[in-house]
């Protein structure tokens, strides 16, 4: 029987080379920059060098403005397309996010959980720092929130197949997260700039464009490459680390016609996942994903995976506004193969002939 996951972790890229995976040029909205007040004469401007940290500070504000600071934000269902905090959110888990004050100390109580189920936990921290995963198992586990700056954002991800039976136990265990904190007091950000915010983040996804790998992109201070580090910020904000989780993107695809993908099973010791997202790098429909529990492998043990193909098994739609759309292929606890750089498939994806 598979193994069903709780995961506590965060979005991110590794594995092959990126070559225009995309990413939104504009804030509108809940994602956009009402968060910064731009006074002109006081507004710090973004370069390069702190891009990473606005985009922190964007996303911290977010969430504060939703819950506040310190109080849990659980997503009871898949995340809902009209509801996406990030970039390349998905549909495998349900989300619990927090913004920790870790002023005078916090800790997290991860809940007990039954044998085979995988539960882990990590931070982000206002430098776009994240630690490695803290995980979970039969007993409660008390890890405590820290990093380079005092305010920390945790995101759960809790796997599920998506029954209603497995959800609500899902449900239970957010219900269980427990967070200590010996002080409330809201964030603050510096006031950034706007119009050299957005200029930077254009040209750091026309970075991206040109073809980069996502190693060392994710991590702690002492792990991350300068280079990398705040085009991963642009590209997918709160990247997970490399050791604990692969996550492997596609060029952006134009092409809205019937496609087809077929591999091996990669054998990760939790699940892997593919995603669909539109030019802005978010999901467009409730029929996004498919993963190691929900598609139908075929007799031999490999998967085939259809786009854009009404009708077929195993589909994903790929049809948006926005003119192009983009693959994503995770893996949790990659398997030697995945992490490796050996095991990339989504380069085979090609047009159904009927």
């Amino acid at each position: 029987m598979k193994k069903l996951l709780i995961t506590v972790l965060t979005l991110g890229f590794t594995g092959s080379a990126f070559a225009a995976v995309g990413g939104t040029d504009s804030f509108t909205g809940e994602n956009g920059l009402k968060y910064f007040e731009d006074k002109s004469a006081s507004s710090e401007v973004v370069t390069v060098r702190n891009y990473a940290q606005a985009e922190s500070e964007r996303n911290f504000l977010i969430q504060q403005e939703r819950v506040g600071i310190n109080n849990w934000l659980h997503y009871r269902e898949p995340t809902p397309v009209d509801k996406q905090n990030v970039v390349r959110m998905q549909k495998d888990t349900l989300y619990s996010t927090i913004l920790v004050d870790t002023t005078k100390g916090a800790e997290i109580t991860l809940p007990a959980v039954e044998e085979g189920r995988y539960l882990s936990l990590q931070q982000v921290d206002g430098n776009h720092f994240t630690r490695h995963l803290a995980y979970g198992g039969t007993e409660p586990n008390v890890v405590e929130i820290k990093g380079s700056t005092p305010y920390v954002w945790i995101v759960v991800r809790l796997g599920t197949d998506a029954t209603e039976a497995d959800m609500e136990k899902m449900r239970e265990v957010q219900n269980n997260l427990v967070l200590k904190a010996g002080s409330a007091v809201p964030f603050v950000p510096v006031n950034y700039e706007t119009k050299s915010f957005e200029a930077t983040h254009h040209e750091l996804l026309v970075s991206a464009s040109k073809g980069i790998n996502s190693f060392n992109m994710f991590g702690a201070s002492d792990e991350v490459d300068a280079y990398k580090h705040p085009i991963g910020a642009a590209m997918g904000w709160a990247g997970a680390n490399t050791v604990d989780n692969v996550y492997q993107a596609a060029k952006q695809n134009t092409n809205m016609q019937c496609q087809v993908l077929t591999f091996d099973d990669p054998k990760n010791g939790a699940f892997w996942s593919l995603t669909v997202y539109n030019k802005d790098i978010y999901m467009f429909s409730e029929n996004a994903s498919l993963n190691s529990y929900t598609a139908e492998p075929n007799a031999d043990g490999t998967f085939t995976i259809h786009f854009g193909c009404e009708g077929k098994k195993n589909n994903i739609d790929i049809n948006n506004d926005t003119g192009a759309w983009n693959l994503m292929m995770r893996h949790y606890q990659p398997s030697e193969i995945v992490k490796s750089g050996d095991f990339n498939v989504l380069d085979d994806l090609k047009v159904l002939d009927d």
